[in-house]
């Protein structure tokens, strides 16, 4: 997965659909569709977050419109922000295979946490 593009509050993503994201149906996976656009909906909204604000996912609705063939093209994963407030922010998401045709459209929100910032080192 790639960055292909991102302003504050837009992201671009792209992912090739491989064989090895494959089901048995051999069609991509629905959870390698969802991660694609999972990871653009997240780094959208913590991009239009203050440095050092918690971002913690709290849902993600996928609609699989229709499948994907493995072929090795690139997948794209266009998110916007819909919303930021104080404490959540929603944001959606488009994933298009490579004729433009929409695969995924989907919507997550995450909680904010300002008064609690973003810490990755180990407690005292």
């Amino acid at each position: 997965m790639r960055i292909e593009d991102a302003v504050p509050g837009e992201i671009f993503f792209a992912l090739p659909a491989h064989g090895w994201l494959s089901s048995p149906q051999r069609t991509v996976q629905d959870g390698a569709l969802a991660m694609l656009a999972d990871t653009a909906l997240n780094c959208a909204i913590f991009a239009s977050t203050p440095v050092g604000t918690a971002v913690a996912s709290m849902d993600l609705k996928a609609n699989y419109l229709r499948p994907v063939v493995p072929d090795g093209r690139d997948l794209r994963a266009y998110r916007r922000v819909r919303h930021i407030g104080r404490t959540i922010a929603v944001a959606e998401s488009e994933v298009t295979n490579a004729d433009g045709k929409t695969v995924v459209l989907a919507t997550g929100s995450a909680m904010l946490r300002s008064a609690s910032p973003a810490n990755l080192s180990k407690p005292d």
